[in-house]
This record gives C-alpha cells, structure tokens and sequence, in this order.
C-alpha cells in the first residue's frame, strides 16, 4: 500500500507520467479532429458520385482543412455543446427513474437533430465547391470536341 501511495505522491511515477499522458491524449485528440474534417466529404460525395469515394475525396480539402474546421464549429461543435447543455439543464423537468432517464434521452435526440442537419449541410456544401469538375465523356463518334 505503501509503494502505491508513493507512485500518487509528488515525485513519485504518476505525477511524472500525467502530464505525458495527457499531452499524448490532446495530440491524439487533434489528428482525429484533423482526420474528420479531411474526411468530411465521403458520405456526401458517395451519394453524390454514386461511387464509394473513401480516400478519393482526401485531396479535395487539401488547402481547406482550417477553413472546414473553422465552419465545423459552427455546424457540429456549437450544435452538440449547447444540445448536451440544454439537455443537462433539463434534467429537472423530467425527475428521477426510469420513466425521466427515458424522456431524457428522447430530448436529447431531438436536440442533436440540428447537430447532425449542420454537419450533413456542411459537407454538401463543401463538395459543391471542392469536388472537381468531372471529365468529359468521350465521344462514340470521334467527330466532336467535347468541353
């Protein structure tokens, strides 16, 4: 018990460790961010292209990804922060047991709907203006110079 209590203590190994470990976790945290917004168009441009687009759609952000994330916290954060504030500030109206966990959740549902609308309309949008203009279909005939 004694050696666990040492590890706790300052100087010990966790307090040294913490703080790597935290800063490991923030890192992670940022490529996944990163990652998501780089990958933000593939349910858009699947759809769109009726293709499976998954690492296709990488260098359409390429130039764009601070610009996107600075959108996604208008479209995704905002909407998910003040839902999951609303929802816990709620939590009164509904009361204790089952029956409130239940009406809890179905607000919270409705509550992100415009969460997920702003995160769908955010990639439709971006694809709009990031999606490469296609190429021309070739001529059967060859007589015609296509655009």
């Amino acid at each position: 018990m004694e050696n666990l209590i040492k590890l706790e203590t300052e100087g010990g190994v966790m307090h040294d460790f913490l703080p790597w470990l935290i800063e490991g976790f923030e890192i992670l945290a940022a490529v996944i961010d990163i990652a998501a917004i780089i990958l933000l168009l593939i349910g858009a441009a699947t759809i769109a292209t009726q293709e499976t687009v998954v690492f296709r759609t990488w260098p359409w952000t390429r130039g764009y990804v601070v610009r996107l994330a600075l959108a996604s916290l208008g479209t995704h954060v905002a909407p998910f922060v003040l839902a999951i504030l609303a929802n816990w500030a709620l939590r009164g109206v509904w009361g204790p047991g089952g029956f409130g966990a239940f009406l809890s959740g179905m607000a919270g549902m409705l509550l992100l709907v415009p969460f997920l609308l702003g995160g769908h309309g955010l990639a439709v949008t971006a694809l709009r203006r990031l999606h490469p203009a296609p190429d021309p279909a070739p001529d059967p005939d060859g007589d015609c110079v296509c655009p």
